[in-house]
């Protein structure tokens, strides 16, 4: 939904709201029951020591054949004054930044250069959860002067795959920074959060 404004206390207040949509919901629909999932990363960057994980692209292909993939990718949003990166998900042939060919004589393709991140030992997916976050701040003119409104931005900034073996694996985005890297952890943690934000889990997919 486009932003939207209504006037409280005097104070104009903005939302700006950004949600999946059906097809990204569908495509994130086509991961649950896959049994030991691999994900694609057309680039992967570790931070040491965290061991932080971060791509800009990933795929999970969906058949042993490699032919079809849910892509995840960031699409960024900017807002009059923050910005901040949805991750939408698709099914596509072509992930970006992944290259996928034909093998010769084979029903088959193959997919690389890239990196890959393994699920071993974690069972099928069992659920995908959308992750809500949301932040209001107040603009003011300069760092002492009045308010000028209060802008509120929420949108669906992590997915969290729940696996039949009890574990999980979440996807979020680094909120207002532009580089658009999805960054990747063993767990429920999707990153930082400021002090007065909101999380909650929107919707779940079984």
């Amino acid at each position: 939904m486009p932003g939207h404004s209504e006037r409280s206390e005097g104070i104009e207040t903005t939302l700006h709201e950004h949600r999946l949509d059906a097809s990204d919901l569908d495509a994130l629909g086509r991961l649950i029951g896959l049994d030991r999932i691999r994900i694609a990363a057309a680039t992967l960057e570790v931070a040491l020591p965290s061991g932080l994980m971060s791509s800009r692209s990933l795929a999970v292909p969906l058949s042993g054949d490699q032919s079809t993939f849910v892509a995840i990718t960031p699409d960024w949003i900017q807002v009059p004054y923050d910005n901040f990166h949805v991750l939408r998900a698709s099914v596509t042939a072509a992930p970006e930044g992944i290259p996928v060919s034909p093998i010769a004589g084979r029903k088959a393709n193959s997919v690389g250069p890239c990196s890959w991140i393994e699920t071993e030992n974690f069972g099928p997916v069992r659920s995908v959860e959308i992750v809500s976050y949301e932040l209001g701040d107040d603009v003011t003119r300069g760092e002492d002067g009045p308010v000028l409104l209060h802008e509120i931005v929420r949108y669906d900034r992590a997915l969290r795959l729940r696996f039949a073996g009890g574990r999980a694996l979440t996807l979020s985005s680094r909120h207002g920074s532009i580089l658009g890297a999805i960054e990747i952890r063993s767990g429920e943690d999707i990153g930082a959060v400021r002090p007065h934000a909101r999380i909650e889990i929107r919707h779940i997919l079984h």
